[in-house]
């Protein structure tokens, strides 16, 4: 599976999620999961997470490390 992929599904489903709390008061609290810090995947989560905090209201987005590898594939059986 390329990045551009995993990147789109990821980006896609955190959005799916976070429209969901558009009409909610209460505050909606979403991680963006990435591989470790040092890898390629931590810093695209991290602009993912601020991204979706920055432009969605009553939305709170954090990166969080995971061992990636592999659960793209589990990702996308729901």
């Amino acid at each position: 599976m390329s990045f551009k992929k995993i990147f789109v599904g990821l980006a896609a489903s955190a959005l799916l999620v976070a429209s969901g709390t558009a009409s909610a008061q209460k505050t909606q609290f979403v991680s963006v999961l990435t591989g470790g810090q040092s890898g390629v995947y931590y810093p695209v989560g991290v602009a993912i997470a601020q991204n979706l905090a920055d432009n969605i209201d009553n939305l709170r987005a954090t990166a969080q490390v995971t061992k990636m590898r592999g659960k793209p594939r589990l990702l996308g059986r729901g």
